[in-house]
């Protein structure tokens, strides 16, 4: 279950799209959400050694927004070096 803080919900074609207040740490689950991929890709990222820093508050599991910008610019160093490894300009 993924719990936000909506500011505001619009449902269009029947997909609902919430806006979310922002927020200095996100749960996995929102984590997940924010960034397009399912928590089974996430865990499978961790286990590689390549997910993002992360905070234990009790038995909460938080990911900073700054953890997450940084683990963002870890994975474009990365597809850009793998790029350049290819011979190719831009990934």
């Amino acid at each position: 279950m993924v719990r936000l803080w909506i500011n505001r919900s619009i449902q269009t074609n029947g997909v609902i799209v919430v806006h979310t207040a922002e927020r200095d740490a996100f749960s996995i689950p929102e984590f997940c959400l924010r960034h397009g991929f399912s928590q089974a890709k996430y865990f499978q990222i961790a286990a590689a050694g390549e997910g993002p820093r992360v905070m234990r508050v009790g038995k909460r599991v938080l990911i900073s927004k700054e953890a997450a910008a940084d683990w963002r610019m870890s994975r474009e160093a990365a597809a850009a070096a793998i790029a350049l490894e290819q011979g190719q300009r831009d990934p």
